[in-house]
């Protein structure tokens, strides 16, 4: 919803700026500081208690809080704007913004709730007096950039000079007055209203068509991330498949290695046991050559000798 069409947000008496209470700019005693908005009163004191409150134009329902000091019980709601507008306000305030926020204060009741869509002159709330001292509706126009974008929603300007305040408040009671007409106008800054349409429609059709190519950018990259998440799922599995072929090998060469050991303890065992045998041999024969002759006793000893050093 787009808010090409703003009206006062309530009934008021006598002629801007002067009128009851503190109009755009005014230094404010009180809140040592000028004030960033526009209070409207039908009329003195308390006169004024109850009345409706409705919205200046379409929105969204961006904040309501309610509280006994400064801004009391509060209402603020966020406005889209038309290309048109938008070319307005940035010629005329020199602040370029795609929306708008209207912040309604001091009210007695809250009629409305976040993340409402509200059409324009909707009745939102009545005039209240709660965080000041007589009934009226303090009514603000500004927008989120520059010094405001971290801003909290209570927040007021004190300290700030005029040109700081311009920079992201609209004056509130001009800029509705200026705006009744708008779509009206034959010629805005220059240009047809023709114009403007064929703009606005070509603008539309770009944004459509950006749009289109998001979704087929955005099916190309779900199609990429999908093979992405195979191969890493791949290149995981042929991880651990490598992980267990390594393990395999090192038990299979541990089992290997155990073996050759025992087949070289045995070989060892065995490798002793017939240099044992053979140096006993050698031993008894030693011991019997008196019962042999010579020639044999020397035959029986070489053959010993011969087993002993391994020659044939």
């Amino acid at each position: 919803m787009n808010a090409d069409k703003w009206i006062h947000p309530t009934k008021f008496t006598g002629n801007w700026p002067d009128w009851a209470g503190y109009a755009w700019l005014d230094w404010s005693k009180e809140a040592q500081c000028y004030h960033p908005g526009e209070d409207y009163n039908k009329g003195s004191g308390d006169d004024d208690c109850g009345q409706t409150v409705n919205t200046c134009a379409q929105g969204i329902v961006f904040h309501t809080s309610k509280k006994s000091t400064g801004y009391g019980n509060l209402i603020i709601i966020k406005h889209t704007l038309g290309y048109n507008l938008k070319r307005f306000i940035k010629e005329t305030y020199g602040i370029e913004t795609d929306t708008l926020y209207s912040l309604y204060a001091h009210l007695q009741t809250i009629m409305c709730k976040v993340g409402e869509e509200v059409d324009i002159d909707k009745t939102i709330a009545t005039v209240g007096k709660t965080g000041t001292t007589y009934c009226h509706l303090h009514f603000e126009i500004y927008s989120l950039w520059k010094d405001l974008v971290s801003a909290s929603y209570r927040f007021y300007p004190v300290g700030w000079s005029k040109e700081k305040i311009k920079e992201n408040w609209l004056p509130a009671y001009q800029f509705i007055e200026s705006t009744k007409n708008i779509e009206s106008y034959e010629q805005f800054l220059g240009k047809s209203k023709e114009y403007w349409l064929q703009v606005e429609k070509d603008r539309e059709n770009l944004m459509a068509q950006v749009g289109k190519e998001d979704q087929e950018f955005l099916k190309i990259k779900k199609e990429l991330t999908e093979k992405i998440e195979t191969l890493e799922t791949e290149n995981r599995q042929l991880k651990e498949k490598s992980a267990n072929w390594t393990n395999d090998q090192e038990k299979i060469e541990r089992v290997h290695q155990t073996e050759v050991l025992k087949l070289q303890g045995i070989i060892t065992t065995k490798e002793n046991k017939i240099t044992t045998l053979e140096n006993r041999t050698t031993e008894i024969l030693a011991e019997k050559t008196k019962d042999y002759d010579v020639n044999e006793a020397i035959v029986i000893l070489l053959g010993a000798i011969k087993r002993k050093v391994g020659i044939k």
